[in-house]
């Protein structure tokens, strides 16, 4: 499985489970929950199933298959079916709504 390490969404994750640590590690772990369910209604196929939130010291992150990045960013033969980063950006205006509360 891939760690979060989808290039720039990466970042977005970590600051967004740091944006919610403040609070515990139970508000890390429902703010990943919270992005997985968003990109999982994004990803298509049986990409959305294989998404997964994973326990970490500091919090908590999101973890997809490898290829998973070929998908967000597209190859030369296929074109970019973005799901992770539209889910962080939703996740984000909602953490903002609630004023950083999950």
């Amino acid at each position: 499985m891939m760690r979060g390490s989808l290039q720039g969404a990466d970042r977005l994750v970590r600051a967004l489970v740091q944006a919610g640590a403040y609070q515990g590690k139970g508000a890390a772990a429902r703010a990943a929950e919270q992005l997985r369910d968003e990109a999982a209604a994004l990803a298509p196929g049986r990409l959305g199933a294989a998404l997964r939130v994973e326990d970490a010291a500091d919090g908590a992150w999101v973890a997809a298959p490898p290829y998973a990045r070929f998908v967000e960013f597209g190859t030369r033969r296929m074109a970019a079916r973005p799901f992770l980063r539209p889910a962080v950006e939703r996740v984000r205006a909602m953490l903002r709504m609630k004023g950083g509360r999950t």
